[in-house]
């Protein structure tokens, strides 16, 4: 999972309409095979997926929302108050996220503009002793119990004030449950070139992922409805970021590219992550409500408008509307049958992902 990357030369290569054999000739698992090479990070040689009809037509309408999303420059940094880590400025990781982030940021300016008396800390660091000493200063102690007494990866914290970014998790971790270790604390950077595609995805996107959370938050003056779903949640930060990055690496056919790596090929999300996706509203599964939350708000862009629909709806909240309340006056359509409709395009991807 790390070698040296193809990044410069990265290229999708998209193989002419094969349907699917006669036995398995349906709708439902038309398309094509397609060989890809990751936006960033290393891989041996292409991917090689079969992509859907409904795939490709998403990746089409998400395609054009893109061709019409504004920028704005970023007016000051005074939301944002960065904590970093003697010698972190130096990261090519940090340097990667920050500038993911600038891209998210630029957008959110020209959708709405950031309310500029709401500010954030941003801390990043590689050990503990210096984030969580960090945290402290701000003024909370977060319970880290779960987590083994640390802070893994990324985090926002401090009732949504303060975004944290481990690099050294996200470097290093590989598995659920790992801890970090004074050893991983120590170990050098390896740079993008010298790490596996799903890292260097995984690790673009952090800080991105988490200010998505806190504009959530405080575009709705904290009050974020008590019953919106893990899947919503997690799927708007996780696929906002990840547009973040593609926007980033404007190579031929990132979208697609995108796709296949990151929500066809990440992990074997078909087998360990079955639905329905309302199954995923409050639970917190082998981290499936990121996955699946993340091709349902793929879904949701393509079908029923960008970020800026999204961005106006956070406007339209009242104090008192619940989740599915905000959901149709934002969107057109009730809660539940937009699950039921991303549900059968979830299927669609996970009948080819688990026959092709």
């Amino acid at each position: 999972m790390r070698r040296l990357a193809l990044l410069a030369a990265a290229f999708v290569l998209l193989i002419g309409a094969t349907p699917a054999p006669k036995a398995a000739a349906t709708p439902e698992v038309m398309g094509k095979y397609v060989k890809v090479w990751p936006l960033i990070g290393y891989t041996p040689g292409p991917i090689s997926k079969f992509l859907t009809d409904a795939e490709q037509q998403v990746i089409a309408q998400v395609e054009r929302h893109f061709r019409t999303m504004k920028e704005a420059e970023i007016t000051g940094d005074a939301p944002a108050r960065w904590h970093l880590e003697p010698g972190i400025s130096k990261s090519e990781s940090f340097r990667l996220q920050n500038r993911v982030l600038t891209v998210l940021r630029r957008w959110l300016e020209g959708v709405d503009g950031f309310t500029e008396d709401k500010s954030i800390d941003i801390i990043v660091g590689r050990t503990q002793a210096y984030i969580q000493a960090e945290v402290a200063k701000l003024g909370c102690r977060p319970d880290l119990s779960p987590y083994g007494g640390q802070i893994l990866m990324g985090a926002l914290l401090c009732n949504r004030r303060v975004i944290v970014s481990n690099l050294t998790g996200y470097l290093f971790l590989t598995r659920l449950g790992q801890l970090v270790t004074p050893a991983m604390e120590q170990r050098p950077e390896p740079g993008l070139q010298q790490s596996s595609f799903r890292f260097a995805v995984r690790n673009a996107s952090a800080l991105t992922h988490e200010w998505l959370h806190y504009f959530r938050a405080a575009a709705l003056e904290w009050r974020v409805a008590p019953d919106e779903p893990l899947w919503f949640s997690e799927g708007f930060a996780e696929f906002w970021s990840g547009m973040a990055m593609v926007r980033e690496f404007p190579y031929n056919n990132a979208l697609t590219r995108f796709h296949v790596v990151r929500n066809r090929d990440f992990f074997d999300w078909a087998r360990k992550c079955p639905g329905p996706l309302s199954r995923y509203r409050v639970n917190r599964e082998m981290s499936c409500e990121y996955h699946l939350g993340a091709l349902a708000m793929q879904l949701l862009t393509a079908r029923y408008g960008g970020l800026d629909v999204i961005v106006e709806g956070f406007a339209k909240t009242k104090g008192s509307i619940t989740f599915a309340q905000w959901f149709e006056e934002s969107f057109g359509t009730k809660f539940e049958d937009f699950e039921r409709e991303a549900d059968s395009y979830i299927n669609i991807i996970r009948t080819a992902e688990l026959t092709k």
